[in-house]
């Protein structure tokens, strides 16, 4: 098995970091902010009560694109090239497991009475 480019690792990580972020953004800064600005109206807070909070998810945002492109670099050597292994693991991670034709059969499947 190869080893993990860890150099590349990072950087794809920290350009999935910048998407993750953009999409926090469009969602919570863009769509949802007369929604979230109610609800917090609604706890009796002020609508800005948790921008304090935004440099932790944008690092979180970060971290989670390492972590995504450390499990897709672990996982891409056990399944075949693309595009199988990108088009099967960001769905669900049981699904990266090797396609049944690749699994051996137990002898007693292969066994003809």
């Amino acid at each position: 098995m190869g080893k993990i480019n860890w150099g590349r690792v990072v950087l794809g990580g920290l350009l999935a970091g910048v998407v993750l972020n953009v999409v926090d953004w469009l969602t919570y800064g863009v769509w949802l902010k007369a929604d979230m600005a109610a609800a917090m109206q609604a706890l009796g807070k002020q609508p800005g009560a948790m921008d304090s909070a935004i440099p932790l998810w944008v690092a979180l945002d970060f971290v989670s694109g390492i972590g995504l492109l450390w499990v897709y670099a672990a996982i891409r050597p056990r399944n075949r090239a693309p595009p199988t292994t990108e088009s099967r693991c960001p769905s669900h991670p049981a699904a990266c497991r090797a396609p049944a034709s690749r699994r051996p059969c137990p002898p007693s499947a292969t066994r003809r009475t």
